[in-house]
């Protein structure tokens, strides 16, 4: 039996004849010969096929003869089978290392594939778009060749209502792959691009979608306000939809978009709130994923920077409560983000929406408890947040209601114990919010007294 290497020299030296003798333009073949010829090296293109397609990585070199010879066989002077397997093989090759593919721009193969865009072959169309998005995936440095090349412009023209569902996972992933990275895409580029993953989001297809959406977070990430004004409307229930999406990861997919459109203004903030984005959070913040759940939270934050209106819609959807459950639920990463959610939307109501909360008062006396300073940060601001008098009760003897559930709750004992916290940042809070607590919590003992004076 041949050793491996032994067979692996042998093609080697057989892709070399036959790019030598494909490039020798003194010798000629009679039609019999040509034939004969056109028979071999489509086998041996088929051979390279093979060996890019069960074998991960294979050297550089072995492969760069291959490589030499696909890039010749792209030409269309050459039939579509041809054409077919050249730009296969090199799609595969392009989608392994750096070097792999940097071997595939530096053998001129780009601007073929950008002449097969028009193939008269469909099936050849869609390996020039795949093998064009794993270039494009590459590095930052084939990223902007192919869009110095203007290749983003023609690969748009692949995704349409015509399409093949093979070809929209294509040019999903290669849209994935532009959007991907640093610089973003050129502003003129970003209205095309949107205007295609718009319609791309609505194909019932796992991997256009997840592609689809991923894009379009990558995308988004920039510059807010601009990029969003150009984002259809009919794009914001798709989104909200996909959120209760059973496969993973176009979940999360579809969050990250949705975050990054909910850190945008109060216009796109009420979109995603129309559409029911409130009732499918409540749903993830209890998901077994981490990542949905971090996810969640962060669009919940997000909301909860817009106006009242928004904010108070937060606390009627009552997430506040799963918010509490992860801020306990001893996962570093989530408490943090669960933390500042409910932060968030306490802080930002306004006196009648944190009346509201009363429901949440026990809890957050809860965590005045908990050994981690975060929480207790967490608790100390809450509490500090729902017990402040509203202007109608710093003018009259009227009490804020809440302070007597927080005393209730034991709250006024716990914060004193926190005065002597060996935290600096915790006891320094604690005797910042113990004064006014304690102040509103004399008008609620002198009221029941009063009151109960009434039954003497």
């Amino acid at each position: 039996m041949e050793d491996l290497t032994v067979i692996r020299e042998k093609k080697r030296k057989r892709f070399e004849e036959a790019v030598a003798r494909r490039t020798n333009y003194d010798v000629s073949f009679s039609p019999v010969e040509e034939l004969d010829w056109h028979n071999h090296d489509l086998k041996l293109l088929r051979e390279f096929c093979d060996m890019v397609s069960t074998e991960t990585n294979p050297p550089i070199e072995e492969v760069m003869p291959g490589v030499a010879l696909c890039v010749l066989f792209l030409n269309p002077m050459f039939p579509p089978a041809f054409n077919f397997e050249a730009s296969w093989a090199l799609a595969n090759v392009a989608s392994m290392t750096h070097g792999h593919a940097k071997l595939v721009i530096d053998s001129k193969a780009v601007p073929v594939f950008l002449d097969l865009l028009i193939s008269a072959s469909y099936e050849v169309r869609e390996q020039a778009v795949r093998a064009l998005g794993n270039i494009a995936g590459d590095s930052r440095e084939s990223r902007l060749l192919l869009l110095e090349e203007d290749a983003l412009d023609r690969l748009l023209e692949q995704g349409n209502y015509k399409s093949t569902l093979r070809m929209l996972r294509y040019v999903a992933m290669a849209l994935f792959n532009f959007s991907l990275g640093d610089p973003p895409l050129p502003f003129h580029l970003v209205p095309p691009v949107l205007s295609s993953l718009q319609y791309l989001v609505y194909v019932e297809d796992q991997d256009v979608i997840s592609y689809s959406c991923g894009a379009l977070a990558y995308l988004l990430d920039g510059s807010i306000d601009k990029i969003q004004r150009e984002i259809n409307p009919g794009l914001y229930p798709r989104l909200v939809e996909l959120l209760m999406h059973p496969l993973l990861r176009v979940q999360i997919a579809a969050l990250r978009s949705v975050r990054i459109i909910a850190r945008g203004d109060n216009v796109r903030r009420q979109y995603i709130i129309d559409q029911g984005a409130l009732l499918s959070l409540r749903s993830l913040l209890t998901h077994d994923n981490t990542t949905i759940k971090n996810e969640a939270c962060l669009i919940i934050s997000a909301i909860t920077a817009g106006n009242e209106n928004q904010n108070q819609e937060v606390i009627d959807a009552r997430l506040i409560e799963p918010l509490f459950s992860l801020l306990q639920s001893g996962e570093p990463d989530i408490s943090e983000k669960a933390g500042k959610a409910v932060l968030k939307v306490i802080s930002r109501g306004n006196h009648y929406g944190i009346k509201g909360l009363q429901n949440c008062v026990q809890q957050l006396c809860d965590l005045l408890l908990s050994p981690d300073p975060m929480i207790l940060e967490v608790g100390l601001k809450g509490i500090a947040s729902i017990s402040k008098p509203s202007e109608a009760e710093k003018c009259s003897e009227d009490f804020n209601f809440l302070v007597k559930l927080i005393d209730e709750a034991g709250g006024l004992d716990k914060i004193e114990d926190l005065k002597m916290h060996e935290n600096c940042e915790i006891s320094k809070k604690a005797k910042e919010i113990w004064k006014p607590l304690y102040s509103e919590a004399l008008k609620v003992w002198k009221y029941f007294e009063d009151l109960g004076d009434l039954f003497v």
